[in-house]
């Protein structure tokens, strides 16, 4: 009996590992990495996700291309996916200083708009989506290294950023008179397709250079300074490389 159980607790101790500066348990990770996965656990802290149903969404993409045609059927002839699991929207929000004891709350409009180029193709008019997230944080207590690592330091801030993932698609329409049946037109619409949302609280060093931690919590990217970072995580298409 009292074998089991220290067997018990031996396998608990090395999966599981407690923070002395934050508290936070974090686990070992045991996931396979696809694209846009963590390859290591995020603190429980830094992190919110939000999934969307994705039968709601392709409703959402077909009612918005159907927009304003009152009078006429439209059926789907094929769907495309230009893009899969890639970053539709990005943003940077606030900071906050090493020992500030006050929570900041960032509110994330991360909607994309139509006509948009995104990833080099161009969304159609009615191609974009309307998001909007909220992240509450705090500020690094205490000496918190980089990167977990003291060796490069200690974080002088936090910065929550907010990102949207997902497809990019291509929808072909047959349209009909939706009285007589009488075929009309084709029409092809290209749309970005949300998939999950995320937001994240981010270390930060800012000393002669601007050092970000990755989502990881286990590695950081170098910046000129806090803008550069800023106006990489901002574009849809360079942010992936700051966060992952």
């Amino acid at each position: 009996m009292k074998k089991n159980l220290l067997k018990s607790l031996v396998v608990v101790i090395g999966i599981c590992s407690i923070s002395a500066q934050t508290g936070v348990i974090a686990m070992a990770d045991t996931s396979t990495t696809t694209p846009f996965q963590h390859t290591e656990m995020v603190k429980m802290n830094d992190l919110s996700v939000e999934t969307f149903d994705l039968n709601s969404e392709e409703s959402r993409i077909h009612m918005q291309n159907q927009s304003a045609k009152a009078g006429e059927n439209w059926v789907v002839q094929s769907v495309q996916t230009l893009k899969s699991n890639v970053i539709l929207s990005s943003k940077c929000g606030d900071t906050i200083a090493k020992d500030v004891t006050s929570s900041k709350t960032t509110s994330f409009n991360l909607g994309v708009s139509g006509s948009k180029t995104l990833h080099g193709i161009k969304l159609s008019g009615t191609g974009g989506f309307s998001y909007s997230k909220s992240h509450t944080f705090f500020g690094p207590r205490g000496n918190v290294p980089l990167a977990n690592n003291s060796n490069y330091g200690y974080l002088t801030h936090n910065v929550s950023v907010g990102i949207v993932k997902g497809d990019i698609k291509k929808y072909t329409y047959k349209v009909y008179d939706k009285y007589s049946g009488k075929y009309l037109r084709t029409e092809v619409k290209t749309n970005a397709l949300k998939k999950d949302a995320f937001s994240y609280t981010l270390g930060v060093q800012e000393l002669s250079s601007t050092k970000v931690e990755k989502a990881n919590g286990r590695s950081y990217r170098t910046y000129s300074s806090f803008t550069s970072f800023r106006n990489t995580i901002n574009k849809a298409e360079t942010a992936s490389g700051v966060l992952y």
